[in-house]
């Protein structure tokens, strides 16, 4: 993917290497499927550091809308 003028660096970063929509739905559904597995488990032990791992399904999902938004894919 290469970053046009108006794309902000959060969506460019989020989606870095990413060649197409469908690659970035995959990322975000294993993203989320992930944050579902190891959020919990964090939880329960009292490790909250890896609760990041629920923001990065919100990442893909905000910089894939905005790419739909403004049609920005290849």
């Amino acid at each position: 993917m290469t970053r046009t003028e108006n794309m902000p660096a959060w969506v460019y970063w989020a989606l870095w290497g990413i060649k197409g929509r469908v690659i970035a739905m995959t990322f975000l559904v294993v993203s989320g499927i992930l944050a579902l597995v190891v959020v919990p488990e964090a939880v329960m032990m009292g490790k909250f550091s890896p609760v990041i791992f629920a923001f990065v399904p919100l990442w893909y999902w905000q910089a894939i809308a905005w790419m739909d938004e403004h049609d920005s894919w290849a």
